[in-house]
C-alpha cells in the first residue's frame, strides 16, 4: 500500500505483519475481544489480548507514509498531530484496560 510504505509480494508481502505488530505494540491498534454472552455468566465480556504499549507512537507513525509525507512537509505540524495521537492513544489504552478489570459479578 503507497499510503502505509508495504511494498508488493516482490518486495516481501510478509512486511505488512510486520508493521501490523509495531501498530498494535505501539498501541494505535489494540487486539480486544468482546463476548456479551459472557455477561450472563458473571464475566467480562471484554478481553484485552495485547499489552500495554511498549512502542511510541510516533515511532511508528514515521515509519507510515502517510505520516512520514507530514513530516518531511509540515514539521510543525507533524509534531502537534503526533503528540495529540499519543496522548488519546494512552488515555483509551487506560479506558479499555478499565474497562477489561470491571467486575460483572
Amino acid at each position: 500500500c503507497i499510503a502505509h510504505g508495504i511494498r508488493g509480494m516482490a518486495d516481501g508481502l510478509g512486511l505488512g505483519f510486520a508493521e501490523q505488530k509495531k501498530a498494535v505494540e505501539s498501541g494505535h491498534f489494540p487486539l480486544y475481544r468482546f463476548d456479551p454472552r459472557l455477561i450472563g455468566e458473571g464475566k467480562n465480556p471484554l478481553q484485552l489480548d495485547s499489552r500495554a504499549p511498549t512502542m511510541a507512537y510516533k515511532d511508528w507513525a514515521m515509519g507510515e507514509t502517510r505520516f512520514s509525507a507530514l513530516q518531511k512537509r509540515e514539521p510543525e505540524v507533524a509534531e502537534k498531530f503526533a503528540e495529540q495521537a499519543a496522548r488519546e492513544e494512552s488515555l483509551r489504552w487506560k479506558i479499555y484496560g478499565q474497562m477489561a478489570r470491571m467486575d460483572f459479578k
